[in-house]
């Protein structure tokens, strides 16, 4: 098993895993950093920094003193692995661990002022809601879901829904 050491590159390596599509990986690694700290935090409070790994039971990570990537980075890891925006792609689902069969997100923020809402079933896509939030002239993207990649293009303030396979409604107003 790859260790991570949460607070230090510990979300850095589950980004990384679900950059390069393996959700199985960047499961492991956030299942080891999200264990609960298994002593007494009042008793043997690891500040010197010679315990590493898990959660605190005010939910700070256990690296000292207080670690902004490992105790924020944890919420960037997982919407990396439900959607990707790079480049002007919106990629949809790249790192779904097998664990997450089925499952949402709501108001997901992408690169290229958009915003997403996604719902998927079985491992697989059955809503998506892409909306336009802060262009001022319509705006263009690739939305790729597994071998599926449409172009989008939509004006401020309009959505498009899709349902499996990018199929469905591609643009209209709120």
């Amino acid at each position: 098993m790859v260790r991570a050491r949460w607070g230090g590159p510990g979300p850095g390596k589950i980004a990384l895993r679900a950059r390069l599509g393996d959700g199985a990986t960047a499961a492991a690694l956030l299942r080891e950093a999200t264990v609960p700290y298994g002593r007494d935090p009042d008793v043997y409070a690891p500040a010197e920094g010679t315990e590493w790994g898990g959660l605190l039971p005010n939910l700070f990570s256990t690296h000292p003193p207080f670690q902004m990537d490992g105790n924020f980075g944890l919420m960037a890891c997982i919407v990396e692995m439900l959607i990707q925006s790079h480049g002007g792609l919106l990629q949809v689902l790249p790192a779904l661990p097998a664990e997450w069969p089925d499952g949402s997100a709501r108001g997901i923020r992408c690169r290229g002022g958009w915003t997403v809402d996604l719902r998927w079933q079985a491992g697989e896509i059955v809503e998506l809601v892409v909306r336009a939030e802060s262009a001022r002239e319509a705006r263009t993207s690739r939305v790729r879901c597994g071998a599926t990649t449409i172009e989008l293009t939509l004006k401020p303030g309009e959505e498009a829904l899709f349902g499996p396979a990018l199929v469905g409604n591609r643009g209209g107003s709120r």
